[in-house]
């Protein structure tokens, strides 16, 4: 009897072997009961034509060598589930049918299965004929065709509306980029709902049922609220035992009468004070008094029904601007014939298919008797929707013709890390208890044939008692059942063996060195490179799979280990946006797109393509001049761009910088040379459409190096000899939960849509509880992805794991806790490792070890090495010398100062937080017009980074914009960077950040770029200038006098600069240093010696 099964299959347990011999097993029975192994009748699906690939040429192996070899035959039948035992003369003729109908097999990814799917019933789609899979490319010019026409469409009063709502009130400079981004992110949750039986009502759901979910909800006038902050104003507050008032709660109910004053409901909302209202009932440990509840809860109610108008709003512009967008795709579809894999499996999931079988299997000549799945714990609904009829049809036996058909899932829950991209695993269940009297009873597969016993001891200890792991059950701060969702993930695990115990492995821990100019996140990149190049030097033939969460860490160690003189292939892809010298080379086209584009202007005018594209520097970039020459130099580039092409143009200028560039950058500039050439070919100018393009294109550098680097999710179905897991401390839930998403709910994993609304941060959870369900399946998704992760990285390990942990912080030692990480996962899970680590020592450590250490035997094969090349240099100033002319910086008459009155030099962690505050406060522009926000300070905090040569760890970002916002706090600081400082001026007040500066004197050149430079203007007409220079020097014993005549000789060259370039008396022009450690604004006497 053929059987029906579900078999849980684990990392390395001969998945494929079993999927070939239950095909085999399938015709050989066909065969015996019709006369006919009918292989083209077998629809067998997986993820990846390699996989695919895999079963086809494991089938005919197996095959063959049953009929070669009787040892295999017996083997072959041995491990038969059910045995059949097959014979020579039974496989003979199955071979031979299987061989001659290979043209005919219906063995591929599923995606292949749905292309020819939608090929037969193209007319039921509504789909043109003749219809292709477009690439990428061609994807984002239809994405953004369809976006110009919706907003061409679109009144100016309903884009300003729209914009308002999704933008939160921020100021987008391009609402086509921001729409085209936000729509892109919605079409996945939008794709779904249109699979409902009423597609509008999962965004009905919250216009529907708005009031009923915040009962008591209602907004006050404005005299209310008034009246309440000054009932605010006269409250007691709770007191310390000596009678004062506690500062917290001081602080607190300021905090939100400020935030209640401006409108900053959300702020306010998300305040401790007002979340404890709803929850425990305290602040600061003290029971919150009836007379402020009493002030605060109409005050709460009141930001309630706010945020719930402005989600009604948004949820009710939202479905028509989808709506508006996929006609108009739809439309553009229908002229250009261009499809994506996900628009035919969602245009199949919006069909009734089950109806059209019949028609459809007779249109592609062909017919399904058995149905295999492969990786089914990557299948998502939309995908599952498609194939239930057929499952449906095979599960209750019509259209068998009294033969029996066979049906088989092969999956692992445990490596189900696609849920980013739909893959739903809770399907598994669905089938099983759906179809539960028709599936036959299979043991899992547990026996590793790939891992030795060192590392699946590794797995055991760290996964077998996953649901009851520390760093899982004491970090579920927010309520969201962490540990029964991990109980669930482990729920199948059964312990792993090798299937060949004597094969030798190792495991170890390593603590990288302690150094204090460096973060942890430093630290650990470091010991990796190190790392790696001992492990390729002791054995240069094995595979080594350096394995991170993300391609920005994979695409760093690969630029590092290649620096080293060690090639390494990137695998997977990321960004071409990643590569400095690819953001230069884009300035061009940004800069034809925006004859205003000062900054694209600036950043090629100081770059070795200054030259070859004629872009002389400018002193100024405001100017009238300024202005006329950018505008020229944006036609000159845009003539070029249509004479010679986007790819020609850049592979044309690649050749002559490529002098200048690393390997890394060379290769990159090659990559977007060639992406450009396709583009060119297809699309013509359309520079925005362009620029869109290269945002979202990824490539990869592969080489046939044995050091493999990659992302945990671009190694599942691979191995290596050794892995090396350096990204282990980023916490489980990756992602963020305060950035506005959308999200799709459904009771049912297998069933619609049920509910799709905007998220707001989680901390407003207390408020709006009906967010829960959405926060809690978004968290669970998370987890379940995160513990995947880490099991499908320690599993793709033949004989060897190195892991690289940075320190605990101190908290973590002293308190016994364990961190929300890959990290915390595997210190609470193996006990002597948590021992050793809470034992800080600042020297390197090998913190644990398993196994043998010589597991490898000594092999002499070369490593390829890799040509060591100069960066692409890029100068915020020109600095070739010309026409023999001395070249001066202001900046470097300070150091000679230093040298000579031997001034100490700072540490190098001074240094860079010196360089990042300067870079923070150059988004500052005027304070009473308000401060930078926090997405600005986040994109400055990474473009410091480049220039520090570092990453920046989370905890550091933290204490830099803490530090950068009390400095904002103090009041000299705040007067200054304030356009009511220069009231008493005359002229209007205009502020020039990071100005650059180019005077030309008889004998040098005086360059450089100011911090914050403010001239007072009337017209066209200079009046005045104040110099402002950021300082982050410590003062200490030396004195304000000290630091002044240090810097004056750099302020006075400033000065001079300026005087000979707009013409102005040297008494117009005034200097301060801006002590930004002490809160001071000094002036400067120019006039001093």
């Amino acid at each position: 009897m053929i059987q029906k099964s579900i078999v849980l299959a684990s990392a390395g347990s001969g998945k494929t072997y079993l999927l070939a011999n239950r095909i085999i097993a399938w015709m050989v029975m066909r065969y015996r009961a019709t006369g006919s192994a009918s292989p083209d009748r077998i629809l067998a699906t997986t993820f990846s034509r390699k996989a695919a690939g895999e079963i086809l040429e494991r089938i005919q192996k197996h095959l063959s060598m049953a009929i070669l070899d009787e040892e295999s035959l017996e083997q072959i039948n041995q491990n038969m589930s059910p045995r059949i035992d097959m014979t020579v003369d039974e496989i003979e003729p199955v071979l031979k049918e299987f061989t001659l109908a290979m043209h005919r097999l219906q063995i591929g990814t599923i995606d292949g299965v749905f292309n020819r799917m939608a090929r037969c019933l193209s007319s039921e789609l509504d789909m043109p004929i003749g219809w292709t899979i477009a690439d990428q490319q061609q994807l984002d010019a239809l994405d953004s065709a369809a976006m110009d026409h919706v907003l061409g469409s679109m009144t100016p009063d309903k884009l300003s509306r729209i914009m308002h709502m999704m933008s939160l009130g921020r100021n987008e400079t391009s609402p086509r980029r921001f729409l085209l981004e936000r729509v892109r992110s919605l079409q996945d949750v939008y794709s779904q709902s249109l699979t409902c039986p009423d597609p509008d009502a999962p965004w009905n759901w919250l216009i529907d049922n708005g009031k009923r979910l915040v009962p008591g909800a209602h907004r006050l006038a404005d005299h209310e609220i008034e009246e309440l902050l000054e009932r605010l104003r006269r409250l007691e507050l709770p007191l310390n035992k000596d009678g004062t008032t506690k500062k917290a709660w001081i602080k607190a109910v300021a905090s939100i009468m400020d935030d209640v004053a401006s409108g900053r409901w959300k702020d306010f909302l998300a305040h401790k004070l007002v979340v404890g209202l709803e929850t425990t009932g305290e602040f600061g440990r003290v029971v919150i008094p009836d007379d402020v509840r009493m002030s605060l809860e109409p005050l709460r109610l009141h930001a309630v029904a706010h945020l719930m108008d402005l989600m009604l709003q948004e949820a009710s512009l939202l479905k028509p601007l989808m709506d508006d967008f996929t006609t108009a795709r739809r439309d553009l579809q229908m002229e250009s014939g261009l499809y994506g894999f996900s628009d035919v499996s969602n245009l199949l999931a919006r069909s009734e298919l089950g109806p059209v079988l019949e028609t459809m299997w007779y249109r592609l000549d062909a017919s399904v008797q058995d149905l295999a799945f492969d990786e089914f714990q990557d299948t998502s609904v939309t995908q599952f929707q498609i194939m239930e009829p057929l499952i449906e049809e095979i599960m209750s036996g019509s259209g068998s013709h009294d033969l029996d058909r066979g049906f088989l899932v092969l999956a692992d829950p445990k490596q189900s890390i696609y849920g980013w991209r739909g893959g739903a695993p809770e399907l598994i269940d669905s089938i099983k208890s759906r179809w539960q009297q028709s599936l036959a009873s299979e043991e899992p597969l547990t026996t590793s044939y790939r891992s030795s016993q060192a590392v699946l001891d590794l797995v055991n200890k760290v996964f077998e008692s996953i649901g009851t792991n520390r760093a899982i059950t004491e970090n579920d701060d927010d309520g969201f059942d962490m540990t029964g969702c991990a109980q669930k993930w482990g729920r199948d695990f059964g312990i792993h063996r090798s299937a060949r115990p004597s094969m030798k492995g190792f495991v170890q821990v390593i603590e990288p060195e302690t150094d204090q100019y460096l973060g942890d996140d430093e630290m650990v990149l470091r010991e990796t490179v190190q790392l790696v190049e001992q492990l390729h030097s002791e054995n240069p033939a094995a595979t080594i799979g350096v394995l991170a969460r993300r391609n920005t860490i994979v695409g760093q160690l690969v630029a590092r280990l290649r620096s080293r003189g060690l090639d390494a292939s990137e695998e997977g892809s990321s960004q071409l946006l990643d590569s400095q010298a690819v953001q230069v080379f884009l300035g061009i086209f940004r800069l034809a797109s925006d004859p205003t584009d000062s900054r694209s202007y600036f950043l090629l005018a100081n770059s070795p393509l200054s030259e070859l594209l004629d872009l002389p520097s400018l002193c100024s970039y405001s100017d009238e001049n300024a202005v006329a020459e950018i505008a020229s130099a944006s036609r000159r580039i845009r003539d070029r761009i249509l004479d010679e092409g986007h790819g020609t143009l850049v592979a044309g200028l690649l050749d002559q910088v490529r002098g200048s560039c690393s390997a890394r950058e060379s290769l990159r500039l090659e990559q977007l040379a060639e992406v450009a050439l396709q583009w060119q070919s297809r699309e013509g100018l359309d520079l925005h459409g362009f620029l869109d393009h290269i945002e979202s294109t990824r490539r990869g550098a592969v080489s046939d190096s044995p050091i493999r680097l990659m992302t945990i999710h671009a190694s599942k179905g691979l191995e290596f000899d050794q892995v090396v897991l350096p990204e282990l401390s980023a916490s489980l839930a990756t992602g963020s939960n305060n950035a506005r998403t959308y999200s799709a709910w459904r009771s049912d994993p297998s069933g619609p849509v049920e509910r799709i609304i905007p998220l707001e941060s989680k901390a407003l959870i207390p408020h709006l509880p009906f967010m829960k369900d959405f926060f809690e399946q978004d968290a669970h998704e998370r987890l379940r992805d995160s513990l995947s992760g880490l099991y499908v990285a320690m599993t793709r390990a033949r004989h060897a794991v190195h892991m690289i942990m940075k320190p605990l912080p101190k908290t973590r030692i002293s308190n016994g806790t364990f961190p929300s990480t890959h990290a915390g996962i595997i210190l609470a899970a193996i006990p002597e490792l948590d021992d050793a680590m809470r034992q800080p020592s600042p020297e390197r450590r090998v913190l644990y070890t398993h196994g043998d250490p010589d597991w490898s035997p000594s092999v002499t094969r070369p490593s390829p090495g890799v040509e060591r090349s100069r960066r692409l240099s890029l100068p915020s100033a020109p600095t070739s010398p010309s026409r023999g002319i001395r070249r001066q910086s202001p900046s470097g008459i300070a150091h000679q100062t230093d040298s000579v009155k031997g001034i100490s030099l700072p540490s190098r962690k001074a240094l860079d937080h010196g360089t990042i505050i300067h870079e923070l406060f150059s988004l500052v522009d005027w304070l009473d017009q308000g401060r930078p926000g926090r997405d600005q300070l986040e994109k400055r905090l990474d473009q410091a980074s480049i220039l520090i040569r570092r990453s920046i760890p989370t905890a550091e970002r933290e204490e830099l914009i803490k530090r950068f916002d009390s400095m904002l706090d103090m009041e000299q600081i705040t007067d200054r960077l304030s356009r009511s400082a220069y009231a008493d001026r005359p002229g209007t007040p205009e502020v020039l950040r990071e100005h650059t500066i180019i005077a030309r004197g008889i004998e040098s050149i005086t360059y450089g770029r100011f911090d914050r430079m403010v001239v007072g203007r009337d017209g066209c007409s200079v009046l005045w200038v104040d110099l402002l220079d950021y300082k982050t020097d410590h003062v200490g014993d030396q004195g304000i006098d000290s630091i002044i005549e240090r810097y004056r000789p750099q302020l006075q060259a400033y000065a001079d600069s300026i005087m000979k370039l707009h013409d102005i008396p040297f008494e117009c022009i005034t200097a301060r240093l801006l002590l930004l450690g002490r809160g001071e604004d000094v002036r400067v006497d120019l006039h001093g010696s």
